[in-house]
């Protein structure tokens, strides 16, 4: 299973009606030095209702603290949409 997989799993498993759409750029910064992929992911759900965009961005660095702080995942793009 490949990265963008494993993310989208893990988020559904977190947040059962989320979409999830994840697109690895990691081919655009070889060179760049740093270790971890580098992902872009929107995520609508009808669990960020009544959140604000901070509390939305902190569910999903919360269901990815794992990826994140072993730098499997080095830079994060998210946009969030309530469903």
């Amino acid at each position: 299973m490949n990265l963008s997989d494993q993310v989208t799993k893990k988020i559904t498993s977190s947040i059962p009606d989320a979409k999830v759409e994840v697109i690895d750029f990691s081919s655009e910064h070889i060179g760049h030095h740093a270790s971890g992929a580098h992902i872009a992911m929107t995520v609508v759900s009808k669990e960020f209702k009544n959140k604000t965009l901070v509390e939305q961005h902190q569910m999903i660095y919360k269901i990815l603290e794992y990826e994140l702080k072993e730098q499997i995942i080095h830079a994060l793009r998210i946009r969030t949409k309530v469903e």
